[in-house]
């Protein structure tokens, strides 16, 4: 019901950093990897950062596929 709903939503990556995504599977890591999000040695503001934000950061062509792939690896 309900309460199962709320916890597969709180799966995905809305309203979580990456930092928080890439803690729960490092699966993450490989789909910023193929959507040109990248960290560099200071980039706490990347890692900070929610998914939408982290792909305008990085100029991700298309915010729709990226959302997609880190839901799967979520799952």
């Amino acid at each position: 019901g309900r309460v199962a709903s709320k916890r597969r939503a709180a799966k995905g990556p809305a309203g979580r950093s990456l930092g928080e995504l890439l803690l729960e599977s490092p699966a993450v890591a490989r789909v910023l990897q193929r959507h040109g999000v990248h960290f560099c040695a200071g980039c706490y503001i990347t890692f900070s950062s929610r998914p939408e934000k982290a792909a305008a950061y990085h100029a991700v062509p298309n915010l729709r596929a990226f959302l997609r792939d880190l839901e799967r690896v979520l799952r």
